[in-house]
């Protein structure tokens, strides 16, 4: 099965870090929600970065 929305031309944001508490179940949907927008936050603070650099 193929992921279609997956650019593998243009992988340019972070994803977040794989770690064996992730699958040993332990999550809760709080726990996962956290990680997923810390990880979205590490993203964007990156593309700000690179973009204030282009522009200097």
């Amino acid at each position: 099965m193929t992921n279609k929305n997956y650019d593998y031309k243009n992988h340019n944001t972070y994803g977040g870090e794989l770690t064996s508490f992730d699958f040993e179940g332990h999550h809760t949907i709080t726990s996962m929600a956290s990680k997923i927008q810390r990880d979205f936050r590490f993203d964007e603070s990156c593309k700000k970065y690179l973009k204030n650099k282009i522009d200097k």
